[in-house]
């Protein structure tokens, strides 16, 4: 009997996917005026600001095999301090600690696991010993005014770290599947697609309320999804700006492989969710997202082959906030004249 494979929680900065609270403006004619102005989103954080951030994400996972509908529940909790240490040019760069690792998950036939790095004296479930591993974790990477992430340091020896973490509970030839599995999730091209669905939501030229632009973006849920979204400024005022974004979804075309099975995904679905961004630095520091993706697995291994229909449902909300120089958290700074006449200017360009 064939098993179907496992959805393991997303990427730390993950999974999946993609941010805002309501913005409030004065009222009357000088509300009027400021909403009708054409504003620039853009990734333009002070450096020395840091970061604070925890993204939950909630996950149903429907699929029948042989007949027999299974239904496995998981959230995943991750928390990250996000450091801007230098800016050149349109570049930033971040340095990223994973600080937090959370996750609770039960599944049919099997008895509730749980884990969470910040708990003291804790029993590490087998299958969780690669998420314990995450915590400490430090790297970096390089943005774009557009939250695009162009290069990255500090994760090429991230799965060798994390599969070894099994190396006392797997025989080689199963360690070397996990290893495999692991770096489809957390390897290199993973962090990155993971980082850039919690920044890579700005257009590319200024907008006003009602105007609409286009991101595409890769994520990874065990396998790379294609995201094609479209965001809708809603409205803004002089410390935040809130947009609505709608995404089709699809599973990458391709096959991977587990060990001596062939998996090839036929995935599609929608996304929904709204993203807030501070106007000064430009930081999504609000993220709430639905996403469906349905479809099926088709599995070939030793001459057998087998179709396993799938759904996933997931909520994700994820949360920036701001340190302040004594070393609390608190909301991002309101923009400063300053930034306001380089927001004309750039308007203007």
């Amino acid at each position: 009997m064939h098993h179907a494979p496992r959805l393991v929680p997303a990427a730390p900065l993950i999974l999946l996917a993609f941010v805002v609270s309501t913005a409030h403006g004065a009222e009357g004619g000088s509300e009027a005026a400021a909403q009708a102005e054409a504003i620039t989103l853009a990734l333009r954080p002070t450096v020395g600001s840091v970061y604070h951030t925890e993204t939950i994400a909630d996950q149903t996972i429907t699929q029948t095999v042989q007949g027999i509908e299974q239904t496995v529940e998981q959230k995943t909790t991750i928390g990250n301090r996000m450091e801007v240490t230098a800016s050149e040019g349109a570049h930033t760069t971040i340095a990223i600690t994973i600080t937090r690792v959370a996750v609770e998950q039960s599944a049919p036939g099997q008895p509730a696991q749980s884990y969470d790095s910040q708990a003291a004296d804790q029993a590490v479930p087998a299958a969780m010993k690669p998420l314990a591993a995450l915590p400490e974790t430090r790297y970096t990477i390089t943005c774009d005014r557009r939250g695009s992430v162009i290069a990255s340091e500090g994760l090429d020896g991230l799965v060798d770290k994390l599969a070894a973490s099994m190396a006392d509970t797997l025989p080689p030839q199963q360690l070397e599947m996990v290893k495999e599995q692991t770096r489809k999730q957390f390897g290199k091209q993973a962090m990155e697609q993971s980082a850039e669905s919690l920044l890579a939501h700005h257009p590319e030229q200024p907008v006003r309320p009602g105007d609409s632009w286009k991101r595409e973006i890769a994520i990874n849920m065990g396998f790379a999804i294609e995201v094609d979204s479209e965001y809708v400024l809603q409205e803004h005022d002089a410390d935040r700006a809130v947009a609505e974004l709608s995404s089709g979804m699809t599973a990458a075309q391709g096959e991977m492989q587990m060990g001596p099975m062939t998996v090839k995904p036929d995935l599609s679905g929608t996304q929904t969710g709204t993203v807030i961004f501070d106007r000064a630095s430009g930081w999504p520091v609000q993220l709430d997202l639905e996403q469906t993706v349905e479809g099926s697995l088709h599995m070939d291994a030793q001459g057998r082959s087998m179709e396993i229909p799938m759904k996933v449902r997931m909520t994700m909300s994820h949360r920036a906030t701001l340190q302040t120089d004594t070393g609390s958290t608190d909301d991002e700074a309101p923009a400063t004249a300053t930034d306001d006449a380089e927001d004309a200017e750039d308007a203007t360009d």
